[in-house]
């Protein structure tokens, strides 16, 4: 998918995850392979009677 989206290469990607390890796995490559910076990130409570919770990030093209 990460392939795809460099290809396509949108000008902004807003990224929501669940999971910290593929967060900071799939941004890896699309900032150290792509020409994304991290513009803003941030967290979502969604279930507040839980410990999850989301994680939002939007990455712009430089």
């Amino acid at each position: 998918m990460i392939d795809a989206i460099l290809s396509w290469c949108p000008r902004v990607l807003i990224y929501v995850s669940c999971s910290p390890d593929t967060l900071k796995r799939d941004l890896d490559a699309l900032v150290k392979k792509g020409p994304y910076q991290i513009a803003e990130a941030g967290l979502l409570d969604m279930f507040p009677a839980t410990a999850h919770f989301e994680s939002l990030t939007i990455l712009q093209k430089h």
